[in-house]
């Protein structure tokens, strides 16, 4: 790549590294999923994340911002600068900048509770990816927990193929938009062409193509058309990570370790690798190794986040009510036929709900569970709450008399089926955000620093990214505690007379389409996690 060209690109990934806001690595996330493989990691209060591959700095400030209680330290080679700035600019005063060398396996660092590299491990050389690994070894707290992102081979090696198969067009003086402008015309082309043409040589890719089509432009650069990537065997990575002394437990997702998904003769092949009472660690591992290798293979996995501790460290086995009661849950499910209402759901005799995984119930109690953590996405709640909020349900349904302990008890149950599933998610800590309004509604400073900076999203204290319009930046970007609803709305109406932008509302009268989207926005806003008063 020429040196102009690659300062193109570098340029545009920045702008693209922004939208990398990945909830799945949070302190609380990652807390619970350690205690759920028997390792607990420190309290958040005063615990120390670092983050080798912090991009342009959004992803690590919406961390901050949700964990005030965390020391966030960006480690990244090339985006100290920017991450200060942002950091600065959206008041996180829980953010930290170090320098760090992979090609000298230098860092100048502490040790930290949580570290997580995401995205770098596929971007480096082999002799950087050792150094990232000997640096988490050096650098993590003897009771710390730290998660890898790495491509999987064979899971990617369909994105290999369909990579060569778009390159041959692309042309390399474009500019990285370019490249995947003409990317996804000709994924959208060859995908036609496979479809009208059942013998092609490339119908086993159809499936493929059809995910890289979803994608954002970000993730298709990534997936595709980024020179940089290279797939791991995960073999290779279990070698790697246990000559830099450090152990592999698990994934961030569950179900990518589960082995009830692999079909029944491959789970027998693992259980017979199961090892005896008090077996050396290398034994564990083997079994491990094992499992993922099958599924990568049965579900075509493409990227894992691999959670890795010291290699001397053994599991603690962890009682089911210790478990459940040290965990907060959200759901990531909901429910199959989104036309269905509170009342058809207590109504039906059966209802499935969807998402990592599709789940059949008959049981009321499970059907109003699984319904309230569908409203409440972005906010974790524990085991007695839920159960409070399930019964109080339950009465406004005219359900009485539903005994306190078969709540509980059936909730318990619905837990420890879904967390291996990933269907339900675990946390260490709730959501600072405020689902409740105040007179004058405030929304949280980085989402305010984001929404005035003219952004296409903004960052969810859960964390997340949220997307949003020109009316919802409008709105949004006055939600500073100054103002009550009555003054935004009047100001929006001016704006909407003034021809800045249109509502997409029927009602019938400018100040009605107002009212409507502001009440509509400022719901979204609260239930997406945005707002802290």
């Amino acid at each position: 790549m020429k040196p102009d060209q690659k300062a193109r690109t570098e340029s545009a990934l920045a702008g693209w590294d922004d939208l990398l806001i990945d909830p799945a690595v949070s302190p609380s996330r990652l807390a619970a999923r350690a205690l759920m493989l028997g390792y607990p990691v420190r309290g958040l209060n005063g615990s120390h994340y670092l983050d080798f591959d912090a991009g342009a700095g959004a992803g690590l400030v919406a961390q901050a911002a949700a964990f005030p209680e965390v020391v966030f330290t960006c480690a990244s080679p090339d985006q100290s600068t920017s991450v200060k700035s942002f950091a600065l600019q959206a008041r996180a005063q829980n953010v930290e900048v170090r320098d760090i060398n992979l090609a000298r396996f230098q860092a100048d660092i502490d040790t930290h509770d949580f570290i997580v590299a995401n995205d770098v491990f596929a971007t480096a050389s082999t002799a950087e990816r050792m150094a990232l690994l000997v640096l988490t070894k050096q650098h993590l707290a003897e009771d710390g927990i730290a998660c890898i992102g790495i491509d999987v081979f064979p899971g990617g090696r369909q994105r290999d193929e369909l990579r060569e198969l778009v390159l041959q067009e692309v042309k390399a003086g474009d500019t990285a938009e370019d490249q995947v402008a003409r990317a996804r015309e000709n994924l959208r082309r060859l995908a036609t062409d496979i479809a009208a043409d059942k013998t092609s040589k490339y119908a086993y890719l159809l499936e493929e193509l059809k995910q890289l089509l979803r994608e954002n432009d970000a993730d298709l650069y990534r997936d595709v058309l980024d020179p940089r990537r290279r797939t791991c065997a995960i073999e290779d990575f279990f070698a790697m990570a246990q000559a830099a002394k450090l152990q592999v437990v698990g994934d961030v997702d569950p179900l990518k370790t589960n082995v009830e998904i692999l079909p029944i003769d491959q789970q027998e092949e693992v259980r017979k690798q199961t090892p005896p009472e008090g077996a050396p660690e290398r034994a564990r591992q083997g079994r491990l190794l094992k499992t993922c290798q099958l599924i990568d293979l049965q579900t075509n996995v493409r990227h894992r986040k691999i959670l890795l501790v010291h290699a001397e460290r053994s599991p603690v086995k962890t009682g089911t009510a210790d478990l459940l009661d040290g965990l907060l849950f959200t759901s990531m499910l909901s429910r199959q036929d989104p036309r269905m209402t509170d009342a058809d759901l207590l109504q039906a005799q059966q209802v499935v709900f969807e998402g990592p995984v599709r789940y059949q119930t008959a049981s009321i109690i499970e059907i109003v569970t699984l319904a309230l953590l569908e409203q409440n996405k972005q906010f974790p709640v524990g085991m007695s709450r839920l159960a409070m909020h399930v019964i109080t349900a339950l009465k406004k349904a005219g359900v009485e008399n539903v005994p306190t302990d078969r709540v509980t008890q059936t909730i318990a149950k619905l837990c420890l089926k879904l967390l291996p599933m990933g269907a339900l998610v675990g946390h260490k800590a709730e959501t600072r955000a405020a689902r409740n309004l105040q007179k004058k509604p405030l929304l949280s400073p980085l989402a305010l620093h984001q929404v005035r900076l003219g952004q296409d999203y903004i960052a969810s204290l859960s964390p997340h990214r949220v997307n949003v319009d020109a009316s919802a930046r409008f709105i949004l970007s006055r939600l500073d505690g100054t103002q009550n609803a009555e003054q935004v709305i009047t100001e929006l109406v001016r704006a909407v007379a003034n021809g800045e932008f249109e509502l997409a509302s029927n009602e019938p009268t400018p100040e009605a389409r107002a009212h409507a989207t502001f009440a509509r926005i400022v719901a979204h806003a609260a239930r997406s996690g945005l707002l802290i008063g």
